[in-house]
């Protein structure tokens, strides 16, 4: 007797026979190097850097494949290179070098450099200088050190998005008005920059003289601002109306002894301006007209403090009247005593705000905390003002 089995439609088999898998005839033909170039670049592009560099041995195909590859994610502490090495740094160094060889002349359009080795700092420069010659549209850096990074940085005509982190210097002086004219996004960590350094653009700048600090901010066409930073005594911001996001962690110096301290030489004279030295008024003004703006408790302190003179007995004008922000986001909140005053402030003079979003803080009485903010819009000087707790 035959039977269909419903498995396997169209196939006969006799009642009690074992059905085996048929196996599917190739001819010994490779049915990955059999997919076009194209899509074969793509699949190499979602692939860790390192993995498709390794591929360049296969064959010639696979060599030229690889400067097709576009995107390039070098990361030293994911090498297998054991960092107590002493040339540990360097191999990582070597195999960043060779793979721009193989990519020959393609251009780059995204490079996130992270190396952790400091004895390897002056080989990294011609590696960035590298990049910059490729036109790279995205560039991130992190820096261990002291890193002092291309001139030529400053003037690409490509760069639409930047990431310092860290160590990340800029050491040539330049009388340029305009730095960076394409970029669009800058995230800057932890940076600082040469005192003599004179960089008019887009970059932070720390104009030095006695008692004297000043952070410059001046660009044409940037969309969104990452900015993490103690507060400067003065601020320089000319932004063009393209700014529409910003997102600022700012501190006051008054916590200044519980970090590593930087070197008197960059302009910070805490003796003359007191433990909570620390003026981002200016700042507030340059971005004003962003509609999304991110905030950390920290900068709900320092732009509060803004506000109040040094004796705390008079205040001075809001400039959060003239702000446009209408979704405002603060993360990292504890609903403490201070804060609450903080977003009471930022609720009352924030004439345009549509949207708080709040990411409370772990381990806190998230009840609690919802409640008092939620009373706060009485306080909102926007009558269509909500609050969402993410």
């Amino acid at each position: 007797m035959m039977i269909i089995n419903k498995s396997f439609a169209g196939t006969l088999v006799k009642s009690g026979e074992a059905m085996a898998p048929k196996k599917v005839e190739t001819g010994g033909r490779d049915l990955i190097s059999s997919l076009p170039d194209e899509l074969l670049s793509e699949i190499l592009s979602l692939l860790p850097t390192k993995t498709a560099a390794s591929t360049s041995i296969l064959s010639k195909r696979w060599k030229n494949l690889l400067s097709l590859v576009h995107n390039l994610d070098f990361d030293e502490s994911t090498m297998v290179f054991d960092p107590s090495l002493p040339k540990a740094g360097l191999r990582f160094i070597d195999f960043v070098r060779r793979t721009l060889v193989l990519l020959g002349d393609s251009p780059i359009h995204k490079l996130s450099l992270e190396w952790k080795s400091e004895k390897a700092q002056h080989l990294i420069y011609p590696l960035i200088y590298n990049a910059l010659q490729r036109e790279v549209l995205e560039l991130h850096l992190i820096s261990p050190k002291r890193q002092f990074v291309p001139s030529e940085l400053f003037f690409s005509k490509t760069l639409v998005k930047l990431t310092l982190t860290l160590g990340c210097f800029a050491r040539e002086t330049t009388t340029c008005s305009v730095l960076f004219p394409a970029l669009k996004s800058l995230s800057l960590f932890s940076v600082m920059f040469a005192a003599s350094s004179e960089m008019y653009g887009v970059l932070l700048v720390l104009d030095q003289t006695d008692d004297y600090s000043c952070f410059i901010f001046k660009t044409p066409s940037l969309v969104f601002l990452d900015y993490s930073s103690y507060a400067a005594q003065d601020y320089l911001v000319q932004f063009d109306d393209s700014l529409v996001e910003a997102r600022l962690d700012s501190r006051l110096w008054k916590y200044y002894n519980h970090v590593l301290p930087l070197p008197i030489s960059y302009g910070y004279q805490l003796s003359k301006h007191g433990e909570y030295w620390g003026d981002a008024t200016k700042l507030i003004l340059g971005v004003s007209n962003v509609v999304t703006l991110h905030l950390s408790p920290d900068s709900l302190e320092v732009f509060y403090f803004c506000f109040i003179c040094d004796h705390g007995k008079m205040m001075r004008s809001c400039c959060l009247l003239s702000c446009r922000v209408k979704v405002l986001k603060v993360y990292g909140y504890e609903g403490s005593c201070e804060e609450l005053n903080q977003m009471r402030h930022f609720l009352k003079n924030l004439r345009f705000l549509k949207l708080v979003k709040v990411k409370v803080q772990e381990q806190v009485n998230y009840l609690s905390l919802t409640i008092d903010l939620t009373k706060l819009l009485s306080t909102a000087s926007s009558n269509n003002c909500k609050i969402q707790f993410i």
